[in-house]
């Protein structure tokens, strides 16, 4: 530092050592502006410094979370829905098919129940020989049974009442549509026909009607017990057979014709449309003449139409 009076040089001292002029003190210079870090706080201090006694602090408002988009909300309420609506579905589903099945249960009961019925009751027609006079529909038990109640065994022989029953046969085998004149009568396979193109829905087989005439050629009523027609092929004929009609029904087990009078009586069975050949047999039985007349016929599938 340097005296202003006498222009000596000294270390910082309050006045110069040689004159004892008080020492010049440099002019204090203003601190420039701090920039350095500056509290969250600080706005907030001058602020409540600021402001007036009755003044009271405003807070500074939580943020609002952001809403839910709506689209997003249709979408999770139709998801509940359609997955209620499946589980309601599936449930009532499920009721319905266990009704569906229990009520097909009790039907199916009901009709083995009437089936049943319906079977025994034929059955009872068949051993009373009430079948229209057709044998066809009795069994060979029950075949057996009549040839010992009339006395057809291998031998002729005689029946209850001691009249002899004879077997009447030409030993030929017939076309369709040709008769066999026997003892009392005329009997013939007449037609061979198609009843319907499907068997069964079968594309292979037809149902075929198989008409047999019995034609009393003398001059005064006859009598005749039944009419049987069935196939040489017994596995064939009991596979196949349908049913039987006939053009009039029995007066106790019996056939009673006039003169000229004719008996026509059906036989359906499930046929092969593929030419084939079968051999039927043909039968009339008249206790009250003592015979049983027999023939066959030829009967070749391309014929029938």
């Amino acid at each position: 530092m340097k005296c202003r009076n006498c222009g000596f040089v000294y270390d910082n001292e309050d006045v110069c050592p040689i004159c004892a002029t008080p020492a010049e003190k440099p002019p204090v210079q203003n601190a420039a502006p701090f920039t350095g870090y500056v509290s969250p706080q600080a706005p907030l201090q001058k602020a409540a410094q600021n402001r007036t006694p009755n003044e009271l602090p405003k807070h500074p408002k939580p943020e609002e979370p952001p809403k839910k988009s709506k689209k997003l909300m249709v979408i999770l309420v139709c998801a509940v829905c359609t997955l209620s609506a499946c589980v309601l579905y599936n449930t009532v589903s499920s009721i319905v098919l266990q009704a569906v099945q229990f009520d097909k249960n009790q039907k199916r009961d009901k009709t083995i129940d009437r089936v049943t019925k319906v079977a025994n009751e034929l059955l009872d027609i068949y051993d009373a020989h009430q079948a229209l006079g057709i044998l066809k529909s009795i069994d060979n038990i029950n075949i057996d049974k009549i040839k010992e109640k009339y006395g057809l065994g291998g031998k002729s022989s005689e029946d209850k009442s001691g009249s002899e029953i004879k077997e009447l046969s030409d030993g030929a085998a017939h076309k369709v549509g040709e008769a066999y004149q026997f003892g009392s009568g005329t009997v013939s396979l007449k037609t061979a026909a198609v009843l319907n193109a499907s068997a069964n829905f079968d594309a292979e087989k037809q149902q075929v009607a198989l008409t047999v005439a019995l034609t009393n050629t003398t001059n005064e009523e006859k009598t005749y017990d039944g009419i049987k027609l069935e196939f040489d092929d017994s596995d064939f004929d009991a596979e196949n057979f349908l049913y039987c009609e006939s053009s009039r029904a029995l007066s106790e087990d019996s056939l009673a014709l006039k003169p000229g009078e004719t008996f026509t009586a059906v036989f359906c069975y499930n046929m092969p449309k593929a030419e084939a050949q079968y051999k039927c047999n043909l039968s009339v039985l008249a206790t009250g003449d003592g015979y049983i007349a027999k023939t066959a016929y030829n009967l070749d599938t391309k014929e029938i139409k």
